[in-house]
């Protein structure tokens, strides 16, 4: 019986390398290929026809390859699926990309030689006969994963310590947390002090941007300038020539918003919840910082039950370092943030102020309570949750007028009327509506 062909799935939106990359795939016999251009068509298909192998490109449209390595790796099915990079960048940041284990199991620079395409491309294939699929997990552990670039490099003269890969600047990456607009972050083992913390690291291809890396060393200042309990604090920040990256608290528990679709709170917790949001985002305006982008996701809860306030990344503050070394490029007038969290007055070019944070806490606090089905935040939260006082709406519905001036004079102030609210409802209704 002969053996069923290995399958590549090929990535690559430039025609000519995509027609190389097959030509020779075809000529070695090596496996079936399917070619997709755009990024996001190509991981569907990777989910859908489950490759042997998969070939990218970084530079995609749709989605970018490093965001493609990411998802794969985080998935239960395809977390062991070979992939090979073939790109452009260069040398230097080759390296870095691998340090940084964006999820490829090997890189190769273009233009390429054949014969290291081909075996590069085979010690992939055989890789994946003796792969098995594991359990889901929200991380990716990078100490499990097979290290095929290591014999490759073997066998041409060029062999370094595994070890190299997974330490970067001092620190030892175990997992990949997730993704943001600007950054990428790891749970890392901080080396010198044998601490597990957050390490987020500037996406490689920002790393040119000059505006952007300054408004990822500000997130880091913003947040090394506050020391709270419901913030997550910064440890260290610091640069290589390609890119920056801060270590911060780890938080071990998810965010709000998972929680949400989970339906995992009950009553106290959710008192909870709201108390320290209340008082992290209160702290934060004492302080002279505004947050610009509250919403669930951006609030995590650790395995004590608190609750974490993190992603500065757009917010606004004077800081007491010199302007000229870090510039404010996160203008008060700029339209930023998330849409649904917005201030209405934020979308008709007013100013960040306290008063969009507590429109974009009163949506969060909405959220919670309704859950993640309806879309519709212009009606009141007792038009989805009739069975929880009216009273309980309206103090949420307050935070989230469309009128500045009507909302609550002060954080403080909305804490306590939400807060004794919440007291009622709990004798009254389960958090979340029953099915």
């Amino acid at each position: 019986m002969t053996a069923e062909p290995y399958s590549v799935l090929i990535i690559e939106d430039n025609k000519t390398d995509a027609m190389i990359l097959n030509k020779i795939i075809t000529k070695h016999a090596l496996a079936k290929v399917q070619v997709v251009s755009d990024g996001l068509e190509g991981l569907t298909e990777c989910f859908r026809l489950r490759p042997d192998t998969l070939i990218l490109d970084l530079e995609l449209p749709g989605i970018r390859g490093e965001e493609i390595c990411r998802l794969i790796r985080s998935s239960s099915t395809l977390r062991d699926l070979p992939i090979l990079v073939v790109s452009e960048l260069p040398d230097a940041k080759r390296r870095e990309m691998e340090m940084l284990r964006l999820g490829a199991d090997h890189y190769m620079e273009k233009p390429f030689v054949e014969v290291d395409f081909v075996a590069a491309l085979r010690n992939l294939l055989h890789q994946c006969e003796d792969s098995t699929v594991i359990e889901s997990s929200d991380a990716l552990p990078l100490d499990d994963l097979q290290d095929p670039l290591a014999d490759t490099e073997e066998s041409l003269g060029r062999h370094e310590p595994a070890d190299s890969i997974q330490t970067f600047q001092g620190y030892h990456l175990l997992d990949v947390l997730g993704a943001g607009g600007m950054g990428t972050v790891y749970r890392a083992q901080q080396i010198k002090l044998m601490r597990t913390v957050a390490l987020k690291v500037l996406l490689e291809h920002f790393t040119q941007d000059h505006q952007v890396r300054r408004r990822f060393q500000r997130e880091a200042l913003i947040m090394a300038q506050v020391n709270h309990n419901n913030i997550v604090q910064v440890y260290d920040v610091g640069n290589t020539e390609y890119t920056s990256y801060f270590a911060m608290e780890y938080v071990d528990g998810p965010s709000l918003h998972a929680m949400i679709i989970e339906e995992s709170l009950n009553w106290p917790m959710v008192a909870r919840v709201v108390g320290e949001v209340c008082d992290a985002v209160a702290y934060l305006h004492s302080q002279g910082i505004i947050h610009r982008d509250i919403k669930p996701s951006n609030i995590l809860i650790n395995g004590n039950g608190v609750a974490k306030m993190t992603d500065f990344g757009i917010s606004r503050a004077k800081l007491p370092v010199d302007i000229s070394q870090v510039e404010d490029t996160t203008n008060e007038y700029a339209i930023l943030g998330t849409m649904n969290y917005m201030a209405p007055e934020l979308l008709y070019g007013g100013a960040a102020t306290e008063l969009t944070d507590q429109f974009a806490m009163g949506r969060t606090f909405w959220r919670l309570l309704v859950g993640m089905d309806a879309f519709d935040l212009d009606k009141p939260l007792h038009a989805y949750r009739p069975d929880l006082p009216i009273e309980l709406s309206k103090a949420i519905g307050r935070c989230m007028d469309p009128a500045p001036d009507r909302r609550y004079p002060s954080i403080a102030a909305a804490k306590e009327a939400i807060l004794a609210e919440i007291e009622v409802a709990q004798h009254l209704a389960p958090v979340y509506r029953e099915s």
